[in-house]
């Protein structure tokens, strides 16, 4: 029987000088937890669409985890990394499965906090 298969994913611009211990740190999860670790994407500030790239990543691979880290490498992708597989931080072993229902968003149809209703303007 074949090891789960997990894929590592670290931002540079995150992680800085500690970038080797970032990718230790999730070398040594997946070692721990079992899981056959696929590659480590480290992406630089530069990449247009990390979390673009690490999905297509999950897909091809089919993998059954991405680890992470630290939340701040992922957080903005968490709901699609879970739509797709299991997500890990490595920091502190916080695991959210696939499929996991994350509290709705808050929604405000004006961004910026402005509105107008009946000719007048809201703050």
């Amino acid at each position: 029987m074949m090891n789960p298969s997990a894929i590592g994913f670290v931002r540079q611009d995150i992680s800085g000088n500690g970038r080797f211990r970032d990718q230790a740190a999730i070398h040594e999860l997946a070692q721990g937890w079992g899981f056959d670790l696929l590659p480590v994407i480290v992406v630089g500030a530069a990449v247009p669409a990390p979390d673009l790239m690490l999905l297509q990543h999950v897909v091809g691979y089919g993998a059954a985890a991405v680890i992470v880290p630290s939340r701040e490498h992922i957080w903005s992708a968490r709901r699609t990394i879970t739509d797709y597989c299991d997500l890990i931080i490595a920091s502190d072993e916080q695991t959210w499965k696939r499929g996991h229902q994350w509290p709705p968003l808050a929604f405000s149809p004006y961004p910026d906090g402005v509105g107008r209703i009946s000719g007048r303007w809201l703050r």
